[in-house]
């Protein structure tokens, strides 16, 4: 039987996902719709993630398999639900004439949606000294008019 592999983006809406303001160490987690996935496990390996964001910050990207915080100190932690991580240093950032990129390739993160929604839930954590500014709010860099963080997950799936 042949199997071929099919490229999928996974894609953040810049006004919708990531826009509370993060403190040092704050974070904020997603559920981010696979769009070619109509429930079920969303299988897949993660193999890019690119971040479009307003200003420079160093950033910890956390994928997990289920919705919800890792920093949950409770009777029902969370921290079985993390697949991986990665860090951006503020260094990383690749700046234009009116936002920060920060890119990650060669991945090779094996996903699996473990409640059947076809989402991938993931975590982005303010690793710098300064605030993250929620969505719409100022202090911004010239010719850019909100604040915001988009990501792009490149993923590939049996076809």
């Amino acid at each position: 039987m042949l199997v071929k592999d099919a490229i999928h983006f996974v894609n953040s809406d810049r006004d919708a996902n990531f826009t509370d303001s993060l403190v040092t160490s704050a974070s904020e987690y997603e559920s981010l719709s696979f769009a070619s996935v109509t429930g079920g496990h969303g299988r897949c390996w993660i193999k890019s993630v690119r971040l479009h964001t307003a200003t420079n910050h160093a950033w910890t990207v956390i994928f997990m398999d289920r919705p919800g915080g890792v920093g949950r100190r409770s009777a029902t932690p969370y921290g079985n639900a993390v697949i991986d991580f990665f860090k951006w240093a503020a260094s990383d950032g690749i700046a234009t004439a009116t936002e920060y990129v920060y890119g990650k390739t060669g991945l090779n993160i094996p996903y699996q949606d473990s409640l059947n929604t076809g989402n991938i839930y993931v975590g982005l954590i303010n690793d710098s000294a300064s605030t993250k500014a929620a969505l719409g709010s100022g202090n911004l860099p010239g010719g850019v008019f909100t604040q915001y963080v988009t990501m792009k997950i490149g993923v590939i799936s049996a076809a």
